[in-house]
Parts: C-alpha cells; sequence; structure tokens
C-alpha cells in the first residue's frame, strides 16, 4: 500500500472506533439485566468466582443454559477473574470485541477487494447499526461478538492461505484458518455455516470459482478443500442438538408444525431485511404470531427468489450480489427457526453475521452506481454520511434501553403491549424492589396474554412466597415446573417455601434435586445445611454446610449455621473458631454473639 492509502485506512479505523465508543461509551455504568445474565453470570456459580482448573473444566460441560460454547464461558469466567462482579467493566470488553470485529471486517474486505471506500462503508454500517445493539449492549451476548471475531480471523487466514505458493506457508495458513474456526465454534455454534461463506468469498471477491464455466468440477475440487471445516461443522451441530435437548430448548414438532415454522421463517428473512435497512420497532424479544394467514408468507417468499435470481442473471457484471445476498441467507439459516430453540420468532442478535451480507450488497452496489457518474456520486457520498450519522443517532439511543431490566423490559411493553415475555421480565425486574402489586399486575397481564409461559409462574409464585402466601407460591412453583421441567431454580425456590413452612424433608428433597443439576451453587448448600438442621441430622448438615464455604466468599451466616453443627457434634474448638471468623465479617449478628457467648 503507498502512503496516501495507509493514511486513509488508519483514518478509517479512528473513525470506526470513535463510532463505536460514542454509542457503547455509556455501557460502563449499565447494570446486568434480568434476561439471561443470572444464568451466565450472577448465578452461574461455576464461573462467576473467576477463572480456576473445576472452571476450566466446567465450560465443556454440554448442556448448561441449553448450549456448547466452552470459550464463551472461559470469557465470563476471565471477567469474573480481572472485575469481580462489576457489570460495567463486562459491557466495555464486549464493546472492545465489536470495535475490533469492526476494524477487522474493514481491512479484510480492504484487503481481498483493494476498495476502500465500499469497505469501509460495510464496516460502518457493521459498526454502528442499531440492530447490533443487543449484540453488544448485552452481557450475555458475548458469544456474539466473540465468536464473530474468529468468523473473520477465520476468513482472513483462509485468504492468506489462497495468496501462498510454498506448501510450508500453505499448511501453515490452512491449520491457523481451521483452528480458528473451531474456537468461534466453542464461542457460538452459529456459525456452522462458515464453510459455505468460504465458497462465496471463493467466488467473491477471490475469484477462485470461474463463474458458470466448468462450475461443477471447480466447486467439487472448492468444496474437497473444506472437508475439515465441514466436519467440525457437524460435530459442532451434533454437540448443540445434544445440550438444547438436555436442556429442552428444542421446540417439539407438536408445539410448533413445519409448516408454521417455514412460514415464520420466511417472513423473519423479510423482517430481517426490512430492519436492516430502516431499524425501527428494534425489541428484545419478538413473540410468534400465530394468526397469520399461510399467504402472509408468499411476499418474502417472492422477495427471496427475486433477490437470488438477480443475482444469478447479474453474476458476471456484480458478482458481490449473488454472493453478499447467500452471505445473508446462509448464515441465518441455523437460527431461522426450522429448528425452533426458545419461544423467539426472530431476534436482533441474528442478524449481527449475517447483515455482512447485505450491507456488501448495498455499499458495493451504491459504488458501482456511482462509478463515473460526477452528479450522483455527490449525492450518494452525501446520502451514505447521512445514513451513517442517523445509525450513530439512533444506536445511541437503542443502547440507553439496556441500561437495566426495568428499561429493557419497558421499552419492550411500548413497542408491543401484547409482548407475554416482556410483561414477564419486567415483573422479574420488579421483584427487586419488592413491588408486589407492580409485580402482581404485570404477571396478571403476563398471564392474560400466555397462560403457558413458565417463568411468569415461577416470578407470581416468588412474589407471593415474599407475601407469606405459601400456599399459593406452592401451586404456581408447580405449576412452573410441569409446564418447564428444565428450570431447576425453581426447586431451589420450592424448598425456601417448604422450609418457611415447617416441612424441611420436603424442602430438602427440593434443594437435593436443584443441587443435582448445579453443585456449585453455595446459597443451595446452605438452604439444604438449614434443612438438614432442620432434621435434626447434624453431621449432614455439617458437610452441606462446609460445601457451601467457598475461599473467595465470606458468609458469615453459613459460618453460624456451621459452628452450630459443629457444636452438636463435639468439635468446640471449630465452633469457636467459625463463630469468630462469622463475626469478622458481621460485627453485628446477634445469632453468633449470643452462641459464642
Amino acid at each position: 500500500m503507498n502512503r496516501k492509502t495507509v493514511v486513509q485506512c488508519l483514518a478509517v479505523c479512528l473513525l470506526l472506533s470513535l463510532g463505536c465508543l460514542f454509542i457503547y461509551a455509556p455501557t460502563r455504568n449499565f447494570s446486568f439485566v434480568t434476561f439471561d445474565d443470572q444464568n451466565y453470570v450472577i448465578n452461574n456459580f461455576n464461573i462467576n468466582r473467576g477463572l480456576s482448573w473445576a472452571a476450566l473444566k466446567w465450560s465443556f460441560n454440554v448442556g448448561y443454559s441449553s448450549n456448547w460454547h466452552p470459550l464463551t464461558w472461559i470469557s465470563h469466567a476471565l471477567d469474573c477473574q480481572w472485575f469481580g462482579m462489576r457489570p460495567g467493566p463486562m459491557h466495555l470488553v464486549n464493546t472492545f470485541l465489536h470495535t475490533l470485529n469492526s476494524l477487522l471486517l474493514f481491512l479484510l474486505l480492504r484487503g481481498m477487494t483493494g476498495q476502500i471506500w465500499p469497505s469501509a462503508f460495510v464496516a460502518a454500517l457493521f459498526a454502528w447499526h442499531p440492530m447490533h445493539v443487543e449484540s453488544v449492549a448485552w452481557i450475555s451476548e458475548r458469544k456474539d461478538v466473540l465468536s464473530a471475531l474468529f468468523f473473520l480471523l477465520t476468513i482472513w487466514a483462509y485468504w492468506r492461505w489462497t495468496r501462498q505458493n510454498s506448501p510450508p506457508a500453505r499448511l501453515a495458513w490452512y491449520l491457523t484458518s481451521l483452528a480458528l474456526f473451531a474456537l468461534g465454534l466453542m464461542a457460538k455454534p452459529m456459525i456452522v455455516t462458515l464453510p459455505l461463506v468460504l465458497l462465496l468469498v471463493d467466488f467473491w471477491p477471490l475469484g477462485r470459482m470461474t463463474p458458470f464455466k466448468r462450475t461443477t468440477a471447480r466447486l467439487a475440487f472448492l468444496c474437497l478443500e473444506k472437508l475439515p471445516f465441514f466436519a467440525l461443522s457437524a460435530a459442532s451441530c451434533a454437540l448443540t442438538l445434544i445440550a438444547q435437548a438436555r436442556g429442552g430448548a428444542i421446540q417439539s414438532l407438536a408445539a410448533l408444525p413445519l409448516a408454521f415454522r417455514l412460514q415464520n421463517a420466511l417472513i423473519s428473512y423479510e423482517r430481517y431485511l426490512d430492519k436492516l435497512i430502516w431499524p425501527r420497532g428494534l425489541n428484545v424479544f419478538y413473540p410468534f404470531n400465530s394468526n397469520l394467514p399461510a399467504s402472509s408468507a408468499l411476499w418474502p417468499a417472492f422477495l427471496i427468489l427475486a433477490l437470488c435470481a438477480m443475482g444469478v442473471c447479474l453474476r458476471r457484471s456484480h458478482p458481490y450480489l449473488l454472493s453478499g445476498w447467500l452471505w445473508c441467507l446462509a448464515t441465518l439459516v441455523p437460527v431461522i427457526g426450522l429448528v425452533q430453540v426458545g419461544n423467539q420468532a426472530m431476534a436482533d442478535r441474528y442478524s449481527y453475521i449475517p447483515s455482512i451480507g447485505v450491507f456488501i450488497v448495498v455499499c458495493w452496489g451504491l459504488a458501482d452506481i456511482v462509478k463515473n457518474r460526477p452528479l450522483p456520486r455527490l449525492a450518494t457520498v452525501v446520502l451514505g454520511v447521512a445514513a451513517l450519522g442517523a445509525c450513530l443517532i439512533s444506536a445511541r439511543a437503542q443502547v440507553f434501553s439496556w441500561r437495566n431490566g426495568g428499561a429493557l423490559f419497558q421499552r419492550a411493553i411500548d413497542v408491543d403491549p401484547n409482548n407475554s415475555v416482556a410483561h414477564a421480565d419486567l415483573a422479574a425486574y420488579l421483584l427487586i424492589s419488592q413491588d408486589w402489586d407492580h409485580v402482581n399486575r404485570e404477571c396478571q397481564t403476563a398471564l392474560r396474554l400466555d397462560p403457558d409461559y413458565a417463568p411468569t409462574h415461577e416470578y407470581l409464585g416468588y412474589a407471593l412466597f415474599k407475601q407469606g402466601r405459601y400456599n399459593d407460591a406452592v401451586a404456581q412453583f408447580h405449576l412452573a415446573l410441569r409446564l418447564d421441567p428444565n428450570k431447576h431454580d425453581i426447586n431451589l425456590q420450592l424448598g425456601d417455601v417448604y422450609l418457611a413452612q415447617g416441612l424441611p424433608d420436603d424442602a430438602a428433597a427440593q434443594y437435593r434435586s436443584y443441587l443435582a443439576y448445579n453443585d456449585a451453587d453455595p446459597s443451595a448448600h446452605f438452604a439444604l445445611g438449614k434443612a438438614l438442621i432442620a432434621q435434626g441430622k447434624w453431621q449432614d448438615a455439617r458437610d452441606e454446610l462446609s460445601a457451601a464455604l467457598q475461599p473467595s466468599l465470606p458468609f458469615p451466616e453459613a459460618r453460624v449455621q456451621l459452628a452450630l453443627t459443629l457444636s452438636k457434634t463435639g468439635h468446640i474448638a471449630e465452633a469457636i473458631d467459625q463463630y469468630h471468623t462469622a463475626l469478622r465479617y458481621a460485627a453485628n449478628d446477634l445469632e453468633a454473639l449470643n452462641n459464642l457467648a
């Protein structure tokens, strides 16, 4: 590159970074949200005490939170190691990774195509688009920005491989791209379609697939090159299906028939395009609309076929059209709902990587329009800059919806008042403030909209428990478990209700059910210890209370109860030590002071 090109590239990188900082800097003051952050960080006691051999081993567990992404778990464990349980720095890590992805995308497109400004506009749209706020401003979506980093690095290494002449260098770059792809799959398996993207990159911009001239033989050869990539994709798919099946996240065909899934998939493709072009009505959760007629899928189907046909027809003069559009189609396949995971019809976060294909089509298309046309060039540049400015402002405004769970779900309700999940999760946020009347109203609204959503019954049960309505709370918890047997945290809450009712046998059974799923939770061992004390099983209680104590966790309440069991089993000196330790953390604990005396 000449000096002018280097300066231009540096200027673009600086602008991309400043734009990301402008949008996402406020997240340093944001909190966790009551939507997956509990499972991923707050209540995930396997990783929230920092990185250790135990955490590293657990990260490769198949099934927790219906996922297999060990690299993502390790990144969260590192966050907790470095920052403790402060969400601000965790948000900034996401921002850093997103900025890095934006810079890498620009440099990758610039390197492969030799064109600075279309590459810069694609990267700017990717960096500043409001639809990507969810992937960056949500701590639990670390897997999006992390997997995208390895996705782009894999393409980079693959591109370098195609440019090598010596066999050792080619082997090194090929193995590097394969290793980066494996790391990406361990961050989020959505990138399983990357081998198909590599084929599209072969077609454009690398030009390794001579268009429609001995196409079959050439395509077969290029596919053969990528067999190891396809093998990794197959392995990742298998692990993901196992994890999602164990977590109960996969919807059955009885619940969502195949015809409905196909209809929703076609409509979702059109909605993704619509929101990428005009990002309005963005929401953290898009519920299914089961009342749509079958004909509603006709226009999306026609649009998809028309864009495919246009790409084929213009394959020689404008190859980026076919490559970019198929990039979008292919990378959305794992999350388009044919294998339905969860209850959402679509999600903004799913557009993070697929949007790159759409942006390539738009930016290179506009570059072709303005080529050698001075007046349209000026108008297009002005229009492009205005669009990027609008993205910056809109994304900045969208970010503040993620400042806490209350703001997030209140906005979701403002966008769609009939969103039952938003009402339920707003109730979950309100549990923190103990605004029981408001919690009850939101839960009742959610149940009116969807009586079969298990979390609503869970949140209502917790509110009833805290209000002393134990029998009503038990009924709600049992209903939630019947609707979703994999919500193991309900067993913990049921145990608390039974213990409050003076039923330690029932409480202990519920705590053990929970610990069979999450043995690392110290609060559950503490609760089981209390239930065993109520049963008079002092030695068993001592074992559970000992398991509740961690080197980095003061937990004076557990130490007081452990001291009680020690004194009951004749270990007076050890009991005195535990009382002294408890009082070091809670100097005014009356039970500890009384028992020590």
